[in-house]
């Protein structure tokens, strides 16, 4: 009897701090929903960033609420980068298409304004990518079909069906890891210009390099790499140059 009330107040002890914590992530969140519906858009962006960083927490609806906020208070070039980063979790959200195409549209710069030229992974068209969710269910789907198939040929003693049924328990196991181990190298991270016009340098150093080119608030750009106070960008187009970090919305 001991035994199960110390069991019981060590279950209470791990449960109760989480259900606190859910309870005040989805006070917060209401919080953030009344901000935004009273029309308080800046203020209901804040709460949406705050819980993403405070909670370490990124999901496709957080992050299209982050947009909408952004894009209701006039800030497009952080509204884009919110929806360039929800697409990760949505790759097919329609919702987030229509809108950034909306935002697009109101761009200075004519480069890298359509979502289809603006790849989520390496090499894959945005309309056949696949969120991070849904490439961890196919593995699922994957393991289960090939054990099933394993048992099926272990009991048969079919050689045949026993190797196929290795190669698809095996298969999903290494594209999860890959996808694990080269998250950063195969997704794009987008961001875009926040501030109305920007020079693009072309070295790293806040004191040196030349003006390339200038760019203007929403143009999509590619995070390369951060050095100091500048940022390493690229275009959809190929062009590359570093941008003050302070004039850059990134998620």
């Amino acid at each position: 009897m001991t035994f199960c009330r110390h069991f019981l107040g060590v279950f209470a002890l791990l449960v109760l701090p989480l259900q606190a914590q859910a309870a005040s992530l989805t006070e917060r969140l209401q919080e953030a929903e009344s901000l935004y519906h009273n029309g308080e858009f800046l203020q209901a962006a804040s709460l949406y960033q705050s819980l993403m960083e405070e909670q370490d927490l990124q999901t496709g609806p957080l992050l299209f609420n982050l947009a909408n906020s952004f894009a209701k208070a006039g800030e497009r070039g952080h509204a884009i980068a919110a929806y360039l980063k929800a697409r990760r979790f949505l790759p097919r959200s329609a919702d987030i298409d229509f809108n950034l195409r909306y935002l697009m549209q109101k761009n200075r710069d004519t480069v890298g304004n359509s979502p289809e030229e603006l790849p989520l992974v390496k090499g894959i068209p945005p309309v056949v990518a696949l969120a991070p969710r849904e490439l961890l269910y196919a593995s699922g789907i994957l393991i289960f079909v090939g054990g099933a198939l394993f048992g099926f040929a272990w009991y048969g003693r079919r050689r045949r069906l026993q190797l196929l049924a290795c190669l698809l328990l095996l298969f999903p196991g290494l594209l999860g890891f890959t996808v694990i181990m080269q998250r950063d190298a195969l997704w794009i991270n987008w961001a875009a210009v926040a501030s109305e016009e920007v020079s693009i340098y072309s070295s790293p150093g806040s004191e040196s390099g030349v003006v390339l080119f200038k760019l203007h608030e929403g143009t999509p750009v590619r995070f390369v790499k951060q050095e100091e106070s500048r940022i390493l960008i690229e275009l959809s187009d190929q062009k590359r140059g570093w941008i003050e970090a302070s004039q850059l919305a990134l998620f």
